[in-house]
């Protein structure tokens, strides 16, 4: 149905222009809905959005044959109007706004003539008839899952720059300050526009139609937008209407030029086209809409294949909300990532995270574990019951996160150290950065015991081991929890210049006592142990 929706919507802009234009701006608008990767991969997409733009080209159709006098109107075209107006409606609640825009075109720039009642009573029908879908309406809002979509809604300036990105395949995408400079000409060319059109002796062009029609809807859409806060950068799909009326415009600019300047035009298009057809062709439209139109999955998958390794394991936890009913969704894959890829366990969400992990860790030397920001609580715990040690986080984007462990008796790429403590805590790894004359240090402390780490405190020597001397020091407690990433500070700017090492210590901030420890790689048993050698100065 979506493919057949978008070649309807093809050919019925094809002779939209052709009828009202000339038939070159039909085929130039032809070509743009063709050669637009956007639209042509929503035709793929079991999903009403083809189908909304077929009914906004034909109720452009068939309204202009209704309201203008250029020819006849008959009861074929009334009845056309009434179904696209009604397709429109039930395909998707805010795609109404078009209709919207048109009815204040109709009452404001349309003659009132003998003719301009028949669109009034048939788009009145239409919204009677869909109205019989508030029912279902109603009962749907009961499961609804609000997603929290705060932070990522499209200000008016980024949806206009989205929409250009769209719209010119990934080549034009404008940024501060282009995007509000264009946000303020939007009113303006919708404002002066209007005005011109009041004041032409020829009000009923139809070119003035589809301009009218496609600013005010996309002024529309902002101001819902600001509303009800539905649109963000992969949610551009409800603009969808705008895509024929905007081919509309383009086949007849390009046309209005081709008489006079054929060579650059005729350039032009081979250029859209080649670049549509790799667009099209191009690897990395294996995903849902290509290199610029991924789903949140499909970017989180980008990512996967950056960087897992083909012997690496990867378990991936998915919590959804569908309908009012809980849905803990598992996936163990070994090497690339490849969807979509769903197992689904037992109901125990904490056995099957370690049991996942248990059978990932036996044969992968590496395992990564990618969640949603609901399962964010419970993972990490889980993950330590299973013998794991957090390496690093690559992505911590759209609502996932993706982590890289190893088993406690190997080692993550990026660590300077392991260590297996008395009482069962184990020193997970340690990141140190040098920023104007201080070292950052970050350790990642586990235990099987949720408050035995608030008993102890870290703490951070420089030691000059040409002498012995402790010069600089830094004590932080570490807290509560199975997982505590400590983060410490240790200012070494003042120190001459020469080479140091950074010692660490674990101890018991109540009686003093230091815990001893084993280095996993070299076995070395010691209540202090160097964490870094470093240059000062």
């Amino acid at each position: 149905m979506p493919l057949f929706a978008g070649l309807l919507t093809i050919a019925w802009t094809f002779r939209t222009g052709s009828q009202f234009l000339v038939p070159m701006a039909g085929q130039f608008a032809a070509i743009f809905l063709v050669t637009s990767v956007f639209f042509v991969s929503y035709m793929s997409h079991a999903r009403s959005f083809t189908l909304v733009s077929l009914a906004t080209i034909v109720i452009i159709w068939s309204y202009w044959r209704l309201a203008s006098p250029a020819g006849p109107a008959t009861r074929w075209h009334r009845l056309t109007l009434f179904g696209a107006s009604s397709a429109l409606l039930w395909s998707h609640y805010i795609a109404s706004l078009l209709l919207l825009s048109l009815g204040m075109y109709h009452l404001l720039l349309a003659p009132k003539s003998r003719r301009w009642w028949w669109p009034v009573v048939l788009i009145s029908l239409a919204v009677l008839f869909a109205s019989l879908q508030i029912p279902g309406l109603i009962e749907g809002l009961q499961f609804v899952s609000h997603e929290n979509l705060s932070g990522r809604i499209l200000s008016p300036a980024s949806l206009l720059s989205h929409l250009f990105l769209y719209f010119s395949n990934g080549i034009v995408f404008p940024e501060y300050p282009f995007d509000n400079m264009l946000f303020l000409s939007l009113f303006f060319v919708c404002v002066s526009g209007a005005w011109l059109l009041r004041r032409s002796a020829n009000r009923t062009h139809f070119i003035g139609l589809v301009s009218f029609v496609a600013f005010t809807f996309l002024v529309l859409m902002i101001i819902a937008n600001q509303v009800l806060g539905v649109i963000v950068d992969n949610r551009v799909r409800y603009l969808m209407p705008l895509w024929p009326l905007c081919a509309l415009l383009v086949g007849a600019f390009l046309w209005r030029h081709f008489t006079r300047r054929p060579r650059l035009i005729g350039l032009l298009l081979t250029i859209w086209l080649c670049l549509a057809v790799w667009l099209v062709s191009a690897t990395a439209f294996r995903y849902e809409l290509g290199y610029f139109f991924r789903s949140d999955l499909h970017r989180v998958a980008a990512v996967l294949g950056e960087h897992l390794d083909e012997q690496d394991g990867l378990v991936v936890r998915l919590d959804s909300d569908w309908q009012g009913i809980r849905q803990d969704s598992w996936m163990v894959q070994s090497g690339k990532m490849k969807f979509p890829f769903k197992t689904n366990l037992s109901s125990s969400r904490k056995t099957d995270v370690s049991a996942a992990m248990l059978s990932a860790s036996s044969s992968h030397p590496n395992v990564w574990l990618l969640r949603h920001y609901p399962s964010l609580a419970t993972s990490l715990p889980e993950a330590v019951e299973a013998g794991q040690i957090f390496c690093e986080r690559v992505l911590d984007e759209w609502g996932y996160k993706l982590e890289r462990y190893a088993g406690t008796e190997s080692r993550c790429p990026n660590d300077t150290l392991r260590l297996a403590y008395e009482n069962d805590i184990l020193w997970g790894g340690a990141f140190v950065t040098h920023v104007s004359g201080t070292r950052n240090v970050e350790v990642h402390l586990y235990s099987s015991d949720s408050f035995l780490l608030d008993y102890y405190s870290l703490a951070l020597h420089v030691i000059n081991p040409r002498t012995g001397e402790r010069v600089a020091q830094s004590d932080v407690g570490v807290g509560p929890g199975p997982f505590v990433p400590v983060r410490s500070d240790i200012d070494v700017s003042a120190l001459p210049a020469g080479v140091y090492e950074l010692h660490v210590a674990l101890y018991d901030w109540q009686t003093g006592e230091r815990l001893n420890a084993r280095d996993v790689a070299t076995g070395v048993v010691s209540d202090m142990h160097v964490l870094q050698r470093f240059n000062s100065g």
